[in-house]
């Protein structure tokens, strides 16, 4: 063991180690770093800033100074145009820490962290991945670290690079996977897994960073510490997150709202092309991939015309971890474009383990509640009903089956004279409830009025409640018009 290496083995052999990070964070909230890109850019503008952190941290009782070297990788100045300030930025970061550290017999950590360059699927990627973290941790080991933090890291490979990177530079690493998805790293391993393997690969600390709350880290922490023999590293956030909003991504406010990602029919499924699956469920995972690292509480895959194409859409969420809401399209009178009727279509659905299953857009309530009914009757999961709000009828079950008199076409651009009322939505919601429907919604041509009305309706007051209609105040339609010239009531249409 290194000399460096021996001063962490000494600390975590007196006892647990008090560490301090987050200063991307609290640098942005006093001005010095830039949200979004939170590139460390105050090492070289201002220093005394950081160092004056480091300080604050210090004395507030924190043993390791951690070089603020956190998104001071080559891709990430790249972005913000300083590229050429890589290596004076690496340097002086760990110049920083050292200096401070030295005030109260701190450790001085390097940091790397994800990347976002990083693709399992894509060998050249981690070839890059490792140069980028042989320059940072190079040019660290030089201005001197006692050990390395390799942080907040999506993949378990892209950890593994770090590590290895640490170990040929004869320095000791602590290892954390960030925990953003619900169970798994980004490339599919259980987080307790992940730093099993780690510590299998000679990691002196493995454990988790960033995104949990207390409430929501300390059971994993309890199970990786159970199935580890080396130390244990857990560095929350400071949020209340809780089982419902596990990560500070999926914290909701005013209104507690869940958040779905959505992906919708994309009219490249072919049935008769198995090619075309690979397109579809590769655009898939694109979509949703992105929509989970962004922090979402389940999949909506919507309007699906082809079954087939529904059943890709929930595997893709299934592969993520995520719950899935899918939901048929029924443009056709009774059955998907790949023949299956659209309430053996559900059941199928179902069967695959959708967490809700339905119909959405296409219909009004009229020609919609129907075949809802059927599918209640025949799955087990919960079911959605999301009708357009338009009245069609058994002559025209569809919003683009409608026709006017004197209109070429109706769908799209002149569906208002079909417009359903506030109330007729209202009435569609309660239909719906008391058939046994769990997600009721609304679809295309939906207006807040709609939505608040079938609220209401299903016994619920909004913040838009506030200014629900209160049609007693009016003039003339109100508890006033008794008051009013009858003529001025018989133009009003108002009999009293």
């Amino acid at each position: 063991m290194t000399a460096t290496g021996s001063a962490l083995a000494e600390r975590l052999a007196q006892g647990t180690v008090l560490g301090a990070e987050g200063y991307v964070f609290e640098l942005e909230r006093r001005g010095y770093v830039k949200a979004g890109a939170y590139v460390p850019e105050a090492v070289l503008d201002f220093p005394d800033a950081v160092a004056e952190l480091h300080r604050e941290f210090l004395r507030a009782g924190a043993e390791v100074m951690v070089a603020l070297t956190y998104y001071a990788h080559r891709g990430k100045l790249r972005q913000v145009g300083r590229e050429s300030d890589l290596e004076a930025m690496n340097r002086q970061a760990v110049r920083l820490a050292r200096e401070v550290a030295a005030e109260g017999g701190a450790l001085v950590a390097g940091n790397v962290c994800n990347t976002w360059a990083y693709d399992p699927q894509d060998a050249a990627t981690a070839g890059v991945v490792r140069k980028m973290y042989a320059e940072q941790l190079g040019w660290a080991a030089d201005e001197g670290i006692d050990f390395v933090i390799a942080e907040t890291n999506d993949y378990l490979g892209e950890a593994l690079i770090g590590l290895e990177v640490s170990q040929e530079l004869g320095l000791p690493a602590m290892v954390t996977m960030a925990t953003s998805r619900p169970a798994k790293t980004f490339d599919g391993y259980d987080y307790v897994e992940a730093c099993k393997i780690l510590a299998g690969h000679g990691a002196a600390i493995v454990g988790l960073n960033c995104d949990r709350g207390p409430a929501t880290m300390l059971p994993l922490i309890a199970t990786i510490r159970d199935q580890v023999d080396c130390a244990v590293a857990a560095q929350p956030v400071p949020y209340r997150t809780d089982q419902a909003s596990p990560t500070m991504e999926s914290l909701r406010a005013e209104g507690g709202a869940l958040v779905a990602g959505n992906v919708c029919n994309t009219w490249a499924y072919d049935p008769q092309d198995a090619a075309t699956a690979g397109v579809v469920r590769k655009m898939y995972a694109e979509q949703l991939g992105w929509a989970a690292d962004e922090g979402i509480d389940f999949v909506i895959a919507e309007t699906n015309d082809y079954l087939g194409e529904a059943l890709i859409g929930l595997e893709v969420s299934q592969e993520l971890g995520l719950p899935a809401m899918v939901t048929l399209a029924t443009t056709r009178p009774a059955k998907t474009f790949d023949g299956y009727d659209y309430v053996e279509a559900c059941k199928i659905l179902a069967g695959h383990g959708a967490a809700i299953v339905g119909l959405n857009c296409d219909r009004g309530p009229a020609t919609m509640l129907p075949l809802i009914a059927t599918i209640r009757d025949q799955v087990d999961c919960a079911v959605a009903a999301q009708p357009v709000p338009y009245r069609t009828d058994q002559a025209s079950p569809t919003m683009e089956s409608l026709r006017a008199e004197g209109v070429d076409r109706v769908f799209p651009l002149a569906l208002e004279p079909f417009s359903c009322t506030r109330f007729e939505m209202a009435d569609f919601a309660v239909a719906a409830r008391d058939l046994g429907v769990s997600y009721v919604g609304i679809c295309c041509g939906a207006g807040p009025h709609h939505v608040r009305a079938m609220a209401e309706a299903l016994g619920r007051t909004v913040p838009a409640s506030k200014y629900s209609p209160s049609m007693d105040l009016h003039p003339i339609l109100g508890a006033a018009a008794s008051s009013q010239d009858p003529g001025v009531l018989d133009a009003w249409n108002v009999t009293l």
